[in-house]
């Protein structure tokens, strides 16, 4: 943060620079960046596995876990590169309020989708724990499959949220810790100023 402290916006509109010193930026850059490889390799490993081994397809509380693996798959692949960049960078493109929400789409998209399909799942061994004997009855590979869907409907029309500006100057300049009032913003952060 220090090294904000001389720069005025009108110099920050005009070049990219860092909001960390570059050792801070490097250290950032190195956490983050491995856990992206962990999160891209693991899920790509339960993707593999899925693919190439019938007998988890056939069941049909597998469904929703593939859903789950893809979703976080691409969390992985792009949303946390986005966000890494976005967080890192200063410039006109990543502090301005209408471009920033779509560089934080991805994530704000997939964060949803999982915690949907998660509660998908949680009904799911719900259902099993307390109708053990009539579990396979009620939930066969249909809903399954239609759960999932539900679950990135959702997830997708509350992720987008954010980029439906119904408020706000679009073009507001947001720079160091000065947040965003956008009234939508507000749906996914309830106690940004508590």
């Amino acid at each position: 943060m220090d090294d904000l402290s001389n720069i005025t916006e009108d110099d920050t509109r005009e070049a990219v620079t860092l909001r960390v010193s570059v050792y801070g930026t490097i250290v950032y850059v190195a956490v983050y960046t491995a856990i992206t490889l962990m999160c891209v390799f693991g899920n790509a490993l339960l993707l593999v596995s899925y693919i190439c081994f019938g007998d988890l397809r056939e069941i049909s509380k597998n469904y929703d876990m593939f859903g789950l693996t893809v979703t976080d798959f691409l969390t992985g692949l792009v949303a946390m590169p986005l966000s890494i960049s976005n967080r890192l960078l200063i410039s006109d493109f990543t502090c301005n309020a209408r471009s920033r929400s779509h560089l934080f789409l991805p994530a704000y998209v997939f964060t949803s989708c999982a915690i949907a399909l998660l509660l998908g799942r949680t009904v799911d061994r719900y259902i099993a724990v307390s109708r053990p004997f009539t579990y396979h009855v009620i939930m066969n590979s249909r809903k399954t499959i239609k759960i999932v869907i539900l679950g990135y409907s959702f997830g997708t029309v509350f992720g987008t949220l954010p980029v439906w500006i119904f408020g706000g100057d679009p073009h507001q300049w947001m720079l160091e810790l000065e947040q965003y009032d956008g009234p939508i913003l507000k749906i996914h952060v309830p106690l940004l100023h508590s």
